[in-house]
């Protein structure tokens, strides 16, 4: 086929042809792959089994420079709003830049890996964070739960672990935590469980259950949260939410189930 002003019998690619009447139809080998990668990425979301990585959220709100910095500079500066990154360079090595931004990923996925602590041991580990140092008896009081053997879901795991230590009778064992750990694992931040009153411990759980079960009745709430807490407490705990408009309630009286807002 030839092109317009061709001397006739001329022939022409026809990639050529496309490029020149159809240019939108053209895939380039790189758009192709994002979007094979996008396909991918929605297949495994839909069928629940996605690779998870995680990092730590300066990283999140100011990532590493993605070229190479001049040879000269060894600090670098990123802001978004109020919050700036500044990282200083090896004056042997320079600064991180493009895929060296895999490195804090890689290390923020494994402590997660390692430790995936649920809501109830989050909790913990804020309180014990807040008071340096808890009896049984002031962590019971604290969670509001009637004995001190219904503190053990909350900190068995974290005692087997050793994030938690524990010493003294056991009437009287004192629970801590050693500070030098909460700054290994970054745990203290703004926003820390260290800074939430106790009466909003059981909002925290009802809210996650309820993220993870959507639909539910105050019943099966109460069953996974955990039984050791009163039934009114949880029932004030879902009226808060209700009121905060964080929590939707359908339908009416005892049929009544909760969604996210």
């Amino acid at each position: 086929m030839s092109a317009p002003g061709q001397a006739r019998g001329t022939l022409e690619h026809a990639g050529q042809i496309l490029a020149r009447d159809f240019g939108e139809f053209i895939v380039s080998k790189q758009k192709m792959k994002k979007a094979e990668g996008i396909c991918l990425v929605r297949e495994k979301r839909e069928a629940g089994c996605q690779t998870l990585g995680f990092t730590a959220r300066p990283f999140v709100l100011c990532g590493l420079p993605i070229r190479r910095p001049p040879a000269d500079q060894l600090l670098f500066e990123r802001r978004n709003g109020h919050f700036t990154l500044q990282i200083t360079g090896h004056p042997q090595f320079g600064l991180p830049f493009g895929q060296d931004r895999l490195v804090p990923i890689f290390l923020a996925t494994m402590a997660v890996r390692t430790y995936q602590l649920t809501q109830r041991e989050r909790i913990a580990l804020g309180l014990l964070a807040q008071h340096d140092a808890l009896t049984a008896r002031e962590f019971t009081e604290l969670l509001e739960l009637t004995t001190a053997e219904m503190l053990q879901p909350w900190i068995k795991r974290l005692l087997h672990w050793g994030l938690v230590q524990s010493a003294g009778r056991p009437k009287s064992t004192r629970y801590f935590i050693d500070p030098r750990l909460l700054l290994d694992l970054n745990f203290v931040g703004d926003t820390t469980l260290k800074r939430i009153e106790p009466h909003r411990h059981s909002a925290l759980l009802v809210e996650e259950d309820v993220g993870r079960f959507p639909k539910s009745k105050i019943g099966g709430i109460h069953q996974r949260v955990g039984s050791e807490i009163p039934r009114s407490r949880v029932r004030r705990a879902i009226e808060h939410l209700v009121k905060e408009r964080k929590l939707v309630p359908v339908g009416v009286r005892s049929g009544t189930r909760y969604l996210l807002a």
